[in-house]
């Protein structure tokens, strides 16, 4: 009789366990269905006015960020640190002469080159470390790496100097006159020149690395992503050129050339070109995942919103577009005509304007509009 006792007791107990789990798992299709959807991204269209600052001059075509801050340099021969929380200057370095590079960001000091030769280098506070002048200009941004600065001349040579000391450590002529801007990749610098080739130069030494050859006249613009190098030809294409072998990996027909720098996620390179469109391009194979026409030529980079792609041009317009599938998300009309490159801080986007009659640029900071129903809710 015990012994049917206890089978009873072992019966009703895996009953009861097996009506335990089917309660739980049909309870947890409605704990799942009752999660909160993920919030939307707090950056969105429609855009509103959240600050400006005034400054002396015209931008020079960009602005950057590093530790919280946007600088900038203008034609006047000035470059600003801005917070970009408290939306005011932090300081404003004074050059000798009118200034046509955006500054070089480098890990612990800040390189600018003036109109007559000057070149310095400022410390993120603003005080000047070192000064030296050169007897040639500087025709393109300066850039850093490591414990040098590059710069490419109008005498066709490149400059090494030392960080920090401006020390001079050596200099190289290429074969043929500088036709673009230089890039870095694995401890080389990578600069086009006349016949459409690419000539590699050691960081360290100062001595040729390697020669590639188009077969036909390249472009200001160069941009390294990883071991890609992307640049576009006179023809009107843009190509990719795997560095690791020095092969062309393919070429895209675009009907224009960069005009500023591409961004680049996992898996699509976007860029602007000469004939006012924007493109999104597939990385692997170069295949137009779609493109989009710009209200005015643009000379500035795109920059990243979330899931969104924002450009500026030549005209009042910000225009905002699904990284995706190239649908239009919104757009922002300026005052005036915008002078630089979109710049995405936290839920900030940042934009430049200027003023002729008063030589005064503006530095505008945009938040997104808040929905009704949140000012509702508010009220």
């Amino acid at each position: 009789m015990i012994a049917s006792d206890n089978m009873m007791n072992d019966s009703r107990r895996i009953i009861f366990s097996v009506l335990l789990l089917i309660s739980l798992a049909s309870g947890s299709c409605s704990l799942f269905k009752a999660k909160k959807a993920a919030p939307p991204p707090a950056f969105r269209f429609p855009l509103i006015e959240d600050g400006r600052l005034t400054y002396d001059g015209e931008i020079n075509d960009r602005l950057q960020a590093a530790g919280g801050k946007i600088f900038f340099s203008t034609k006047k021969g000035f470059v600003y640190a801005v917070d970009a929380g408290a939306k005011k200057a932090d300081w404003r370095f004074a050059a000798k002469s009118s200034i046509s590079l955006p500054p070089s960001l480098g890990p612990d000091e800040i390189i600018i080159a003036d109109s007559e030769g000057h070149i310095y280098g400022i410390d993120f506070g603003g005080r000047l470390r070192w000064e030296k002048k050169l007897e040639e200009k500087v025709i393109y941004e300066i850039l850093q790496f490591r414990d040098k600065a590059f710069m490419l001349t109008d005498a066709g040579q490149v400059v090494a100097l030392e960080a920090g000391t401006g020390t001079e450590m050596w200099r190289f002529r290429p074969d043929g006159a500088i036709r673009t801007t230089a890039v870095f990749w694995n401890e080389r610098l990578i600069l086009g020149t006349d016949g459409g080739k690419f000539q590699l130069v050691d960081c360290r030494r100062g001595t040729a690395a390697g020669v590639f050859v188009t077969g036909s006249e390249i472009t200001r613009l160069l941009f390294v992503d990883e071991n890609r190098l992307y640049f576009s030809l006179e023809e009107g294409s843009l190509q990719c050129l795997n560095l690791a072998a020095l092969e062309r990996r393919w070429k895209t027909k675009c009907g224009g050339t960069l005009t500023a720098a591409p961004v680049v996620d996992e898996g699509r390179v976007y860029f602007i070109t000469s004939n006012n469109v924007l493109f999104c391009l597939d990385k692997k194979g170069g295949d137009i995942i779609w493109w989009r026409p710009l209200p005015s030529r643009s000379s500035f980079s795109p920059a990243f919103c979330g899931e969104q792609v924002i450009a500026s041009s030549h005209s009042p317009l910000l225009a905002g577009f699904n990284k995706k599938n190239g649908e239009k998300t919104g757009s922002y009309e300026a005052a005036r005509e915008l002078k630089s490159n979109p710049l995405t801080i936290g839920d900030y986007v940042f934009i430049n304007l200027y003023d002729p009659d008063t030589a005064k640029g503006v530095l505008v900071s945009l938040k997104s509009e808040k929905p009704a129903e949140e000012k509702a809710e508010k009220k």
